[in-house]
């Protein structure tokens, strides 16, 4: 299949070795990995790395789609002054475990020249108490992967399963790298993977210690799920159907911890940093790009609002939208160049071309309101500094989860939420039964009990006089509060 594309990179296909296998091949490993390692390869043709991709879950047809289309696809990187195609070219391979088993997969892992391992499957689909982040060994999956370590359903569990292959057949050990939004994210999954490794193979887990790397990164684009009208406009500009294109932002950024065992590819050549503390740059965009969306995304469709670019440009919304971000960053390292990021954070959101879809941000909130707001929240509380914005928040979630519980909420606190909202008696408090449901406090936590009688009162302003003239109220209390320090 050919694409007409703006940019396409000339190295070898032929040449192309399966160096990194990659978990969770979504639109925005494609938008984001994908393209750093196609750039990479054309700017250093004699040290090519190809990724071979595995759709863990099945839900889709990407790997077929990427082997009709000879492991090839388009990203329009698009911003408010204009858009360009890229053609990408990195892909050796693309499996289906779900319908197509591990065969592929076992003879990736088997490789020797075989040195990374990344994913993107999401912070649920790591396995872990948010709380702890210890292995949760009563996770369905997780369950399963101990009774079938050979079969595994988990992302972790096939990670597990790779590093065996490696030492059963004394081969190199491996880095397994963590491309999704969570903080420490390498730590995080060290945890997960070391965890499972220790129930299923002691001595594995022990050589593993020495010869398996877990590098944290922080990871920066925006590529939304396609749309149709998203699918049409790259088709029109491509000259072809392209089943695994995807549209982004032409912004990009990826900060790497340099913590590798076996080798990686000099991607600093396509504009990534390679860091020995990734932390600062983890908890910038965090908070402000993901805590930023998770605000919009909640209080946005309390609002009726739909996507990102037009949730920004709202007149209450966006006074409230900087408030939160101006009083996130007091959580944040100083060094860093904080209020140039939020003015070309506000500049990404209003981009017109890119259609960020509130519903899909909102979809497991439950996960990432401990990581992106109530993790600075608590922090900044014990700074003595104001947390309106994000008591808010917890409002406008309460909210949000009472208006849409009875529709399915897209979110692993789904059945419990829903079920909880109905049998709700009169003299309870809907905020503290949520919040505690949700899993972002514990019943008897004092600083829960501390901030429940504020969090009450903005859902009433909520409840009784509007999303709109509430959010008014947060601007100008925030305002007041700032002129006061």
């Amino acid at each position: 299949m050919t694409f007409d594309c703006d940019h396409q990179t000339t190295y070898s296909r032929d040449e192309l070795r399966t160096r990194i296998v990659h978990i969770g091949c979504g639109a925005f490993h494609r938008g984001h990995q994908a393209v750093y390692n196609d750039i990479c390869n054309d700017l250093e043709p004699e040290d090519l790395w190809g990724i071979a991709e595995i759709s863990l879950r099945g839900s889709t047809s990407i790997a077929q789609d990427l082997r009709d289309q000879e492991m090839s696809f388009c990203v329009l990187e698009t911003s408010a002054h204009g858009s360009e195609t890229r053609l990408i070219r990195t892909v050796t391979g693309a499996t289906d475990i779900a319908h197509e088993g591990y065969g592929r997969v076992e003879e990736w892992f088997a490789q020797p020249e075989l040195s990374i391992i990344s994913l993107t499957v999401t912070e649920k689909g790591y396995c872990v108490h948010p709380s702890t982040g210890e292995l949760n060994l009563d996770h369905p999956d997780i369950t399963h992967d101990l009774l079938n370590p050979q079969q595994p359903k988990s992302a972790i569990g096939l990670i597990a399963k790779a590093i065996c292959t490696r030492y059963d057949l004394a081969l190199t050990g491996i880095s397994v790298l963590s491309c999704d939004n969570m903080p420490e994210n390498g730590d995080v999954l060290k945890a997960a993977v070391m965890g499972l490794l220790l129930k299923v193979n002691p001595e594995v887990a022990n050589w593993a210690k020495s010869n398996v790397s877990f590098p944290s990164t922080m990871v920066d684009r925006i590529v939304p799920a396609m749309t149709e009208h998203s699918h049409q406009q790259l088709k029109a500009l491509v000259g072809a159907d392209d089943k695994c294109g995807v549209v982004g932002e032409s912004f990009k950024q990826w900060v790497i911890e340099d913590n590798f065992v076996a080798g990686r590819p000099n991607w600093q050549l396509a504009g990534a940093s390679l860091v020995s503390d990734v932390v600062p740059y983890e908890e910038m965009k965090l908070r402000l790009l993901n805590g930023s969306h998770t605000f919009l995304a909640i209080v946005g469709s309390l609002m009726g609002l739909q996507s990102v670019s037009q949730a920004v440009v709202h007149p209450e919304l966006k006074p409230a939208l900087l408030t939160l971000m101006h009083t996130q960053k007091r959580s944040l390292n100083p060094k860093l160049n904080i209020d140039s990021y939020i003015s070309a954070l506000i500049t990404r959101f209003e981009n017109p071309n890119i259609e960020h879809l509130l519903k899909q941000i909102a979809t497991d909130s439950s996960q990432k309101i401990p990581v992106r707001l109530i993790a600075p929240m608590k922090k900044l509380r014990e700074m003595n500094q104001s947390i309106e914005p994000q008591l808010f928040l917890l409002a406008a979630w309460v909210k949000f989860v009472e208006r849409y519980a009875n529709e399915g909420l897209a979110d692993p606190k789904s059945d419990v939420l829903s079920e909880l909202v109905p049998s709700l008696q009169a003299n309870e408090s809907i905020c503290q039964r949520v919040l505690v449901a949700s899993g972002f406090f514990e019943l008897d936590d004092p600083i829960f009990s501390d901030l429940l009688p504020s969090i009450e009162s903005w859902y009433n302003q909520i409840q009784e006089r509007g999303v709109s003239t509430a959010l008014n109220s947060l601007s100008s209390k925030s305002l007041h509060t700032k002129g006061m320090q």
